[in-house]
């Protein structure tokens, strides 16, 4: 549900249209209306940036009816994160160690299936070698 989305937010007024706005992640806190439609409990109701799964930018609550305009030159994310050549050493240790589970479970089954074949080639030959 969308609405179940923690919103953090912040609102403000830009005094100039060509200045450069950093906006912290750490000066962003959780929406009233979002707290109080959800009737969340004071303990519950810090910022989280554990799952950010989308940004949303908006007017603010004083902007006039009519049409506007928001341009965005850059957002830039800081911090840490997956370096690719870590994630494509994790998908290809990942796919080596599938490739050998399902080898080994083959394998397994392969020796069982000749192991089983065996030992009918065993009771037919004795079931032969009585009829003779």
């Amino acid at each position: 549900d969308e609405y179940t989305i923690k919103y953090n937010g912040m609102q403000f007024s830009p005094s100039s249209f060509s200045e450069t706005i950093e906006i912290p992640i750490k000066n962003l806190q959780v929406m009233t209306w979002w707290l109080a439609d959800n009737k969340v409990d004071i303990e519950h109701s810090a910022p989280e940036f554990s799952n950010i799964t989308r940004i949303d930018i908006a007017t603010g609550s004083g902007a006039v009816l009519g049409q506007h305009k928001i341009v965005i030159d850059k957002i830039e994310f800081e911090g840490a994160y997956l370096a690719q050549e870590t994630l494509l050493f994790a998908l290809l240790f990942s796919w080596m160690a599938l490739g050998l589970a399902f080898s080994l479970h083959e394998l397994r089954k392969n020796r069982a299936a000749y192991e089983k074949a065996k030992r009918r080639h065993r009771h037919l030959e004795k079931v032969n070698g009585t009829l003779r």
